[in-house]
């Protein structure tokens, strides 16, 4: 094991852990969501994951926006890019990149005032994706429509767990410069 995947390993368990703490606390009882946005939290904690979508010119997308018009451009049939999967691709990381922004980083969303329309993307983008996995019989669809379902509740608990748990002063390991960099944003 290369000593990166190593870190990215303990970094899982230090974000499953005060999810899991976390999600107790407000009621979420959903280990798969858990275990999900565990994943989600270690995978965007390199920024180039977090912006790791790009159009068909290969510019890097930023934006929800971005990322919607070109999950359309690839979604029509009978157009020259015409690729579900890759739509599906972007429909997931829509979701992901949503959930992520509304919890972890909800002041700087609420600032933009774009926080009713990260959510309802992000519901939508995790529906679709359900209804995609699920027409294909994809193993674990229903953890987008789990996701869809919970998204405001599991957004709110990513906010709460940054606002109580992710504070620097709580922790001396080697995260601490991780968190005392989220709360610059």
């Amino acid at each position: 094991m290369v000593p990166e995947r190593r870190n990215e390993t303990g970094l899982y368990r230090f974000f499953r852990k005060w999810t899991g703490v976390a999600f107790e606390d407000l009621g979420l009882r959903s280990r798969q969501i858990a275990e999900y946005v565990s994943d989600l939290l270690t995978r965007f904690a390199r920024t180039e994951n977090i912006y790791r979508i790009r159009d068909l010119r290969g510019r890097r997308l930023t934006t929800i926006v971005d990322m919607l018009l070109e999950a359309e451009e690839t979604g029509h049939v009978g157009e020259p890019g015409f690729d579900p999967f890759r739509e599906r691709e972007i429909r997931k990381h829509v979701g992901d990149f949503a959930l992520f922004m509304t919890g972890i980083f909800r002041d700087y969303v609420e600032q933009l005032g774009v926080m009713s329309l990260y959510t309802r993307e992000g519901e939508r983008s995790y529906y679709e994706v359900y209804e995609f996995d699920s027409s294909l019989s994809v193993p674990g669809s229903e953890l987008f429509k789990q996701l869809f379902q919970e998204f405001e509740r599991v957004s709110g608990a990513l906010d709460y767990m940054r606002r109580v748990y992710f504070r620097p002063e709580r922790h001396s390991g080697p995260y601490r410069s991780l968190l005392e960099r989220l709360g610059t944003w």
